[in-house]
């Protein structure tokens, strides 16, 4: 799945079973881990349209429990926890913060944690967002996102912990991935 495929609003689930539903599940877990994180660090305003993007990989999920799962009443319970959770990240600052962190610099700008920014090989880097080079070779550069490494991750650890538990939650115990 390319970055324009986990962001874009207009992707409706694929209905095709053909595939491990695992590896679905694995995805749409991704797809709403990066659009959360991206919630923690950015202004309201970018909250209330990263928060719609979530909307997709929410459905894709219950369509997912629905014909793989039996419609389990206890996977619809752990999505709507994470469906909330979102929610709470979404209305953080009470919809008024106007400073957005997404380059990984400062502290969150609702509760001043300092933000956290992780480098491609999954060890905590510098609060910066510049691809740092390894042993010569340069980071890939995400066409996205023009100057961001590929695989950095940044994001606001006090303000994430109510989804990352409840992915956490849904992952295990619900669909019982170990991720």
């Amino acid at each position: 799945m390319t970055e324009s495929d986990r962001l874009n609003p207009d992707r409706k689930p694929d209905l095709n079973f053909d595939w491990d539903p695992k590896d679905r599940i694995s995805q749409e877990l991704e797809r709403i881990l990066n659009l959360a994180n991206k919630m923690t660090v950015t202004t309201s305003t970018n909250r209330q349209i990263l928060f719609q993007l979530t909307k997709s990989p929410i459905e894709a999920l219950l369509k997912i429990n629905q014909s793989h799962f039996g419609n389990s009443d206890l996977i619809r319970g752990f999505i709507a926890v994470l469906a909330k959770s979102l929610l709470t990240v979404r209305s953080l600052g009470e919809g008024q913060i106007l400073d957005d962190r997404s380059d990984g610099n400062g502290s969150c700008p609702d509760c001043d944690t300092v933000i956290q920014s992780i480098s491609p090989d999954q060890s905590t880097a510098p609060n910066h967002s510049t691809p740092v080079s390894r042993n010569g070779v340069e980071p890939p550069v995400n066409e996205f996102l023009p100057g961001k490494d590929v695989a950095r991750i940044i994001y606001c650890p006090s303000c994430s912990v109510p989804y990352t538990a409840a992915l956490q939650i849904l992952s295990s115990q619900g669909f019982g991935i170990d991720r």
